[in-house]
């Protein structure tokens, strides 16, 4: 299955996939994965209904590639808030994977506040928590973020720069994004000194 899903070829997957006798977790995560990168995501997020039904157990990697469907559908928040509570009564709530993964989705919804709650819950955050909570205060949608967002920003700016981060690339990318986004030439003018 993993050599046909490199190749895109989805009906090669799906007719291996279907000649399995009891489909375990990875097969099904492989399943939905090559659906979700073809862009697939509906169908995606019926085979993840049908693995629920089944009561097939997850692993790690089940409820980010969930979460790639629903942010690659741009849904309601109420879609990434089912997911998250799900997540958490099956005890991956706090798998700092997965809650990155949910943090990108409650940014890509416009809930930067829902996103900053999850990555104060989180009790070992990585770069790439710290990442995608500064890239969310960078722009809410089409709208730049400003006035309280500058401070929450500064804030994890901070955080990071203590927690040793701060010669990460990408992490400075969206330091400097969100400085500049925000209009605050001061922060800029320090950032390059």
């Amino acid at each position: 299955m993993s050599l046909y899903a490199q190749f895109h070829d989805i009906d090669s997957v799906i007719r291996v996939f279907n000649t399995l006798e009891e489909p375990h977790t990875i097969a099904r995560n492989l399943n939905m994965k090559s659906h979700l990168d073809l862009g697939l995501f509906e169908s995606a997020l019926l085979l993840y209904k049908t693995l629920r039904h089944l009561g097939v157990a997850h692993d790690s990697f089940t409820f980010p590639i969930v979460n790639q469907a629903v942010s690659s559908l741009q849904s309601d928040v109420i879609y990434g808030e089912m997911v998250h509570c799900v997540s958490k009564k099956m005890g991956f709530g706090f798998d700092v994977y997965f809650c990155n993964t949910m943090i990108e989705v409650y940014v890509k919804c416009g809930c930067v506040v829902y996103a900053r709650k999850l990555f104060d819950e989180i009790s070992q955050r990585d770069l790439v928590s710290w990442t995608s909570m500064i890239s969310g205060y960078v722009c809410e949608g089409s709208a730049c973020c400003a006035g309280e967002s500058l401070i929450h920003g500064m804030q994890l700016h901070g955080y990071a720069i203590n927690s040793g981060l701060e010669s990460d690339g990408s992490l400075q990318n969206s330091v400097l994004k969100m400085y500049t986004r925000m209009g605050s030439v001061e922060e800029v003018e320090i950032f390059f000194s």
